[in-house]
């Protein structure tokens, strides 16, 4: 029964007052895990409790779901569960690659759920000495409570009291006291707490005489160092068993470091050590250590000279420092021991400091949140590398790992996620994310290729009728600008630097032999904003920025016996059109059509280009307005339509379709969405916009996290896809049912449109 769909199904779609929490469905898996020698059931379970966040809000993304996680699994359990969820389902947006599920390597298999309020700005996360539970802090000052396991949230501390938020304040720091019981907190508005771990009481409130900007507690929990904008004090947290203060702090005599004045700068962070002996100060232009002898002396030893560009965290025996560009973790033990290094050279030109650590509770383990998103874990003793997977779609702002490496909890400002990191069976499946943000997708003219582009590399798909895609090759790339198929599907153009090419060029990368043609350099006094192929496959429209004017250049593209060359110079540059007013934020090619729509900057006016005999004209479609900014523009071949979002003044989201009227050789509006209008259209900025040959479907993509297909016509939603990161772009192929979609973590999605009950 745990492997029916039908039984799946009616178990989330119960209603009344026997509808069931989802939390009873879990425990049905739980309970049925000893009865199975296979971990059919288990992926099952996995799978519903990655897509917990969605299906509460959502049964009928049950079926999406399902296949965005587990399709391509060899089990024939599985499949059959697939296969059943296919029959019962109309029309419906069905993943063809496994979208959700991610493949650290390994045979490791890493499982997350978004679990809080997307209002929510998680800054500091601290995991209880038995990894079962996480304790975590916000920028709104509220402290709350989760099961590491399950990843539900067990209560927010001070509800007991009816506190509407845990702090007055944005909290600095927490951290886990010595006896393991309670949890100490700090926030910026001098606000000091002890609260009851397991009842999330609050056992002690107290008010600093002075405002603090940092806070660190020991990883033994028996000391704390607490910096103000003048002095850093460190003192020891004792327990009185005193029911109206059960706690006091030991403050030594030398244990008061006026800091003001030294020419370090403004204190930026701090951390002490087990035992209350050092203290590390981070300032914006340099780092002090502070020893302590037996007499409780202060000898201000080591100067690291790095500034805000450098963090520290004490283990109960090592020390990690991390500078700009590496990670360095030394034995505290002895000084003799070699530190593990890890070099991180892409982040040598960040400046600040965007990654951030988290320690295991017994030092076993060390977790990295890297800037844009990514998360790795290391073993200390062994100095391996076990998991490298993109985590979140910005960077990171506090990460933990469980004691036994099982557990990772991981939390930036759009979610705060838990991974469980399990060996099991490598399914050999490539979920294919692409290093950084998706800014571009592409289906090949024989819709037998995909691309993702982001800013560093290029990702090609093959596909295959029946089968699974797959990835066919990835194309390093700087600073790309986009990428292209050329009309045969022989090419792929793109703008951008490529390894040991330090100029802008375009790049044309053969498809068959898998290489690059040599780059054709732009003018270097030019920078290139943004490009497109021509819907007639005959010219490269590019919108370009020189010293002193702004153009919107056309090239000839030749097409030759023995493949495609772009020729670049002045003798085939079609026109150099200046262009007067805002500057353009993209560009838009119209299928089968030499002409073109450009969008500005501002988001508030939209040109409609024509070319004719070499010679460029334009009529702007939209007055200038100050009522609302267009986000994305996208052209179908279908009666030449514009499709545009925009963001209205009340912050609303509209997408319009525009056509255009051979007999007045205008374009006018034809259909409207509006989120005001429409309760089911995206409450959030859409991203992407495609429309299908006939007219008759929309697809959209936003940032929050869904793709839809919507009749054009009723304007009803057809289909949704719910996934966990903003969707940035989507591309509907020719087929009108196969539809590309990428996100800003870098993972691409495969979806299929199914308007019947077959496959």
């Amino acid at each position: 029964m745990l492997s029916s769909y039908m039984f799946v199904s009616a178990k989330l779609n119960t209603t009344g007052p026997q509808k069931l929490e989802f939390q009873d469905l879990i425990n049905d898996y739980e309970l049925a895990k000893p009865l199975f020698t296979k971990d059919n059931i288990a992926r099952i379970q996995t799978a519903l409790q990655l897509s917990a966040d969605i299906l509460k809000d959502d049964p009928s993304q049950l079926a999406t779901q399902l296949w965005a996680q587990l399709c391509g699994h060899p089990s024939r359990t599985i499949q059959k569960l697939l296969n059943s969820a296919v029959k019962a389902q109309d029309t419906w947006l069905q993943p063809i690659t496994p979208s959700r599920a991610i493949n650290t390597g390994n045979g490791l298999y890493a499982d997350h759920a978004t679990l809080v309020r997307k209002s929510e700005t998680i800054i500091a996360l601290a995991l209880t000495p038995d990894s079962k539970k996480v304790i975590a802090a916000n920028a709104q000052g509220y402290l709350s409570a989760w099961n590491v396991e399950t990843g539900n949230k067990l209560f927010d501390f001070g509800e007991a009291e009816n506190v509407s938020c845990s702090h007055s304040g944005s909290i600095l720091s927490l951290g886990i006291l010595a006896d393991e019981d309670y949890v100490m907190s700090v926030c910026d508005q001098s606000e000091v707490c002890f609260w009851d771990i397991g009842t999330g009481r609050r056992v002690l409130h107290r008010i600093l005489p002075d405002r603090p900007i940092a806070f660190s507690i020991s990883a033994d929990g028996c000391f704390a160092v607490i910096g103000t904008s003048e002095v850093i004090k460190g003192f020891k947290i004792v327990k009185t068993g005193l029911p109206h203060e059960p706690f006091k702090f030991l403050v030594g005599r030398h244990q008061h470091i006026p800091y003001r004045g030294k020419g370090w700068g403004d204190l930026r962070s701090l951390a002490i050590n087990s035992g209350g002996t050092l203290i590390q100060a981070n300032f914006t232009e340099t780092s002090v250590a502070f020893a302590f002898n037996s007499q409780g002396e202060i000898h201000p030893y080591f100067n690291h000279g790095l500034g805000q560009n450098s963090q520290f965290l004490f283990g109960k025996q090592i020390l990690i420092f991390g500078g700009t560009n590496f990670i360095s973790i030394q034995s505290m033990k002895s000084s003799r021991e070699e530190p593990f290094v890890l070099h991180y050279a892409d982040l040598a030109l960040m400046s600040p400091l965007l990654y951030c650590i988290g320690l295991s509770p017994q030092d076993s383990y060390l977790a990295v949140g890297r800037p844009q998103g990514q998360i790795e874990i290391h073993e200390i003793n062994t100095q391996q590398k076990l998991h490298a997977f993109n985590g979140h779609s910005d960077p990171i702002k506090a990460i933990a790992i469980s004691s036994d490496g099982r557990h990772c909890i991981s939390a930036s400002d759009q979610n705060f996620r838990f991974w469980r990191l399990e060996p099991g069976q490598s399914l050999e499946i490539d979920i294919s994310y692409t290093k950084g943000r998706i800014t571009c997708v592409d289906v090949s003219p024989d819709a037998k290729y995909g691309l993702a582009a982001s800013r560093e590399e290029i990702t090609i798909w093959s596909f295959e009728e029946g089968q699974l895609p797959q990835k066919y090759a990835v194309i390093p790339a700087f600073n790309m600008g986009k990428a292209y198929f050329n009309q045969s599907a022989t090419k792929v153009i793109w703008q951008g630097s490529a390894p040991g090419y330090s100029m802008s060029a375009f790049h044309l990368w053969d498809i068959e032999t898998k290489q690059n043609d040599s780059p054709v350099p732009v003018n270097e006094q030019d920078i290139i904003y943004d490009f497109v192929i021509t819907g007639d496959g005959k010219s490269i429209i590019t919108y370009v920025e020189g010293r002193s004017d702004q153009q919107i250049v056309i090239r000839d593209i030749t097409s030759q016996h023995n493949g495609f060359r772009l020729f670049q110079g002045p003798h085939n540059i079609s026109t150099c059109t200046p262009y007067f007013g805002e500057k353009i934020k993209g560009i838009s090619a119209i299928p089968n059509s030499p002409n073109f729509f450009t969008w500005t900057l501002g988001g508030k006016e939209i040109r409609y280009w024509t070319l004719n005999n070499k010679r460029i004209t334009y009529q702007i479609l939209n007055p200038q307005t100050t009522s609302h900014r267009y986000t994305v523009l996208s052209a179908s071949s279908y009666k030449q339509s514009l499709i545009a979002a925009r963001i209205e003044e009340d912050q609303s989201n509209t997408v319009e379709i525009w056509e255009y009227d051979s007999h007045h050789q205008s374009y006018e509006q034809r259909y409207l969405f509006n989120s005001n209008h429409q309760p089911a259209f995206h409450k959030d900025m859409v991203k992407g916009v495609s429309l299908s040959s006939d007219g008759q479907m929309l697809i959209t993509s936003s940032s929050d996290c869904t793709v839809c297909v919507w009749d054009t016509r009723t304007k009803e939603l057809l289909a949704k896809f719910v996934g966990d990161q903003s969707f940035e772009t989507c591309f509907l192929s020719s087929d009108d049912r196969t539809i590309f979609v990428g996100d800003y973590a870098g993972a691409k999605h495969l979806l299929r449109l199914n308007r019947d009950r077959t496959l």
